[in-house]
């Protein structure tokens, strides 16, 4: 279970990333049924909730240009 999660969560990273999506879209298309599941695994995996990972890599992008 636990490698399909990272999998899910590595998945909605690249949706984060690639898209404008809202966070609940990118929840259940990345295979979560529950939201505050998907909240806890991704805070768990990547440290950050997913609102914060995609600031952080707006912010990234912005400072590198």
């Amino acid at each position: 279970m636990a490698f399909l999660n990272d999998f899910r969560i590595t998945h909605a990273c690249k949706l984060l990333a690639e898209t404008t999506s809202p966070i609940t879209d990118i929840c259940f298309e990345s295979g979560f049924n529950n939201f505050s599941h998907f909240n806890a695994c991704f805070r768990a995996t990547t440290g950050m909730s997913p609102t914060a990972y995609r600031k952080h890599l707006r912010l990234t992008v912005v400072h590198d240009v």
